[in-house]
């Protein structure tokens, strides 16, 4: 199995959403999101990455939200470190919490396709 960078080249996608960098200024967040859809979860991406190149102090974290059985909701925060690599399903619902720093906080982020086994 092989994976590799996810283009949404559906009509109205943003080509530029294999890869991007997020900067987020003093009091930038994120809301809660994922990077799949239901149109496009076999042709979208399956994989998703998040590299922080620039992380002040208390310049946020990244959260996940996961549904622990029926009945809990979870969370579970990495701490942004420059240098950190993260790769997730890309189903996975996640955000990024305030940044309180008075600087600017620059992350790379990803998304791949598993290609299918060919026949």
């Amino acid at each position: 199995t092989e994976i590799e960078s996810c283009w949404q080249n559906e009509p109205g996608q943003d080509p530029n959403t294999a890869f991007w960098a997020v900067v987020h200024n003093p009091g930038d967040t994120t809301n809660v999101h994922s990077h799949e859809t239901a149109a496009n979860y076999y042709g979208g991406s399956h994989v998703s990455a998040a590299f922080w190149v620039l992380v002040p102090p208390n310049s946020g974290d990244f959260v996940f939200q996961y549904q622990a059985n029926p009945y809990l909701h979870r969370q579970r925060t990495i701490t942004a470190e420059a240098g950190k690599f993260v790769m997730f399903d890309s189903t996975l619902k996640h955000y990024v919490t305030k940044n309180m720093s008075d600087s600017k906080r620059i992350v790379l982020t990803m998304n791949f396709r598993i290609k299918p086994d060919q026949e």
